[in-house]
């Protein structure tokens, strides 16, 4: 629906960084915004509310809200399809498949889903080591039915796999990010 998600990442940056900066200053962003997905090739009128932290995109497409705070922020598209969530407020949806397996105590920091295709992409760490986590994960999905597609791994630093189950698919990824934290695991589920 909407190309550029780094714009739009960027659009919640200027948001949340004009908060109480007055009217002109929202102008301003908003006429930058709309000159940035004009160059992106989308023709949009924006509508920034920095006091409340919200900005509304609408396009020839559709109509996205962006809102956040200092801890989280949220983007979804007016009829509901797309919706991401980052930073505390994420959690995993009521509506994740009970089937995709999740690491033990996971709370994911970002989570995105679009209900066109039935995509979930839910991100965030797991305690243990990279191969741990993948080959726990990895066991779990062989558990609930799924038939692996593809596996590759570079030890310590990252291991993946993929998988089918009626007509669905399934990524799972953990990575070391070196910096000495958790792994962080992106698990991406869709129909196909």
């Amino acid at each position: 629906m909407f190309r550029g998600w780094f714009l739009m990442t960027l659009c919640l940056a200027c948001v949340l960084a004009l908060t109480g900066c007055g009217k002109v200053a929202e102008e301003a962003t908003e006429k930058a915004i709309e000159a940035g997905l004009e160059a992106d090739g989308q023709q949009a009128e924006v509508e920034l509310d920095a006091d409340g932290g919200r900005m509304r995109i609408t396009t020839e497409d559709g109509e996205m809200t962006v809102s956040g705070d200092d801890d989280s922020f949220t983007m979804t598209s007016e009829e509901g399809g797309m919706s991401m969530v980052a930073g505390a407020a994420a959690k995993v949806p009521d509506d994740f498949p009970k089937d995709v397996p999740l690491p033990d105590g996971f709370k994911p920091n970002m989570v995105q889903t679009m209900a066109e295709n039935a995509l979930y992409t839910v991100t965030g760490p797991a305690e243990g080591t990279v191969q741990g986590v993948a080959d726990g994960l990895r066991a779990a999905a062989k558990e609930q039915g799924w038939t692996e597609a593809q596996t590759f791994s570079q030890p310590g630093v990252m291991s993946q796999f993929s998988g089918t189950k009626e007509g669905r698919s399934l990524t799972v990824m953990v990575v070391d990010e070196g910096d000495g934290e958790a792994p962080v695991v992106t698990i991406v589920t869709a129909k196909d």
